[in-house]
């Protein structure tokens, strides 16, 4: 990719993302997508590199897997060349093309064409979105097989937060009236008057939500809905206030509804070192994380996060 040494910051990532995910809308040939997914291949391992690319390498690895998904419909359309068969220039006929030809072995091209069903039935997105969302690598291994990658991380989507942030929060809020995606384990740690279950209870209408706010999200594809949830319930005045930790994903869709309604966003100087159902240490994830403030008391959470990170308002 000729443009790496160009990428100076997260921006400069983030403007050639967007040019390759535009031209993957547009392509229709099978070199065409295979160029894309070189170039964002070799744009994964320069971010992997760089301190500051991290956010961008995931993406551009999601985008090696859309662009393969691509490959894969085109190829699902043009049958195997049996062995032993060649292109009979005599006659003119128009063979289809080896898989030396096209770079991939029986087994890579069937991993293509899987790929690129997993992309029409829409399982892609949702897989690639669930393993950025809990701060995870998506890989072709780990998309195919439905599971998410780990690497430096427990591959749990409920760590719980350190004690450290939690009196942080309850500076700032006073009482926790509710964390409503919890559990009995995690409210030994909050200690909120109220709590709901992250797998769906507190996700339920008739569940109200109420005062002062404490949620760290599941990391997977529910956080999305959490997340509107409480953005829902802070605009209608049911939560007064509220302090929202989750991985720093400032360019999904979630993270942009979510900043629309912060008052103020912490992002701290280093990753979060998460904690285990019985409060041991745990190992961090690889993506960074945010606090998000949703309320009027802006200087209280700013003197209170201010010296554990970067707070804007």
């Amino acid at each position: 990719m000729n443009g790496l040494a160009k990428l100076e910051s997260p921006g400069a990532f983030a403007l050639a993302i967007a040019r390759a995910r535009e031209q993957l809308e547009q392509c229709r040939s099978y070199s065409d997508a295979k160029e894309i997914r070189d170039g964002m291949r070799a744009l994964e391992v320069y971010a992997r590199a760089r301190d500051d690319g991290e956010a961008a390498g995931m993406h551009a690895a999601a985008l090696v897997l859309k662009a393969e998904a691509c490959m894969g419909r085109i190829l699902k359309a043009v049958p195997k060349r049996k062995k032993g068969q060649r292109n009979e220039i005599s006659t003119g006929a128009d063979l289809p093309p080896s898989n030396e030809q096209l770079g991939v072995d029986n087994k890579g091209r069937d991993r293509l064409v899987t790929l690129g069903e997993l992309d029409d039935e829409g399982t892609l997105d949702k897989r690639v979105n669930e393993s950025i969302a809990a701060g995870q690598w998506p890989t072709r291994k780990a998309i195919l097989e439905g599971k998410p990658h780990v690497t430096n991380n427990s591959g749990k989507v409920d760590w719980y937060t350190p004690p450290e942030w939690l009196a942080l929060a309850r500076e700032v809020l006073g009482e926790i009236d509710l964390d409503p995606a919890s559990s009995a384990a995690a409210n030994e740690h909050v200690g909120a008057n109220r709590y709901f279950d992250a797998e769906g209870d507190g996700l339920d209408p008739e569940r109200k939500w109420r005062g002062h706010v404490w949620m760290n999200p599941p990391y997977d594809s529910a956080c999305a809905a959490f997340i509107e949830r409480l953005v829902s319930e802070f605009e209608a005045g049911n939560v007064t206030e509220a302090i929202v930790l989750v991985n720093n994903s400032t360019d999904s869709q979630w993270g942009q509804r979510l900043l629309s309604a912060a008052g103020a966003i912490c992002f701290p100087s280093g990753r979060i070192s998460f904690v285990d159902g019985a409060g041991g240490p745990s190992k961090s994830p690889l993506q960074g994380q945010m606090f998000c403030y949703l309320g009027k008391r802006i200087a209280a959470f700013r003197n209170a996060f201010g010296p554990k990170g970067v707070v804007l308002s």
